[in-house]
């Protein structure tokens, strides 16, 4: 992971992003939210939008020119809010690294019905952390 500046991932700015995967995704920066630890990019090809991790950026690399038929400000506003707000809501539900089968399995039963989020141990946070089912998920795991 490499630790992003205010102006690597400035709004506007055409760039080259390099992720842990072996990713490439080249676009032009449309929001970037640190809190939720994501980015949108309008994919300079396609102008599609991508929403990338910050925390699986390995490289930064800000491109010389957008092109020609591009407007000269990126999409903002409600648009790009909107965009970041469905994607932080989706990142959430990721589970951390080294998440079984069986951890996933409770989440995805648990958060048909209640609010649920992912802690950076790899246990589940129901109804924002007052009951916690922690790894291997049985009901001796359950705590509040």
């Amino acid at each position: 992971m490499v630790v992003l500046g205010m102006t690597e991932l400035a709004r506007g700015r055409c760039v080259s992003v390099e992720l842990v995967a072996g990713g490439l995704v080249r676009g032009r920066v449309h929001n970037v939210d640190r809190q939720a630890g994501l980015a949108v990019l309008e994919e300079l090809d396609t102008r599609k939008m991508v929403v990338v991790a910050l925390g699986a950026v390995t490289k930064v690399t800000t491109l010389p020119a957008t092109p020609s038929n591009w407007p000269e400000k990126p999409m903002v506003g409600k648009a790009g809010a909107a965009v970041l707000r469905a994607a932080a809501v989706e990142y959430a539900r990721l589970p951390p690294p080294g998440v079984g089968a069986d951890g996933v399995t409770a989440y995805e039963a648990l958060a048909k019905t209640l609010p649920c989020k992912w802690d950076d141990d790899g246990g589940i946070q129901v109804f924002d952390g007052v009951v916690r089912v922690a790894p291997p998920y049985r009901i001796a795991d359950i705590s509040r």
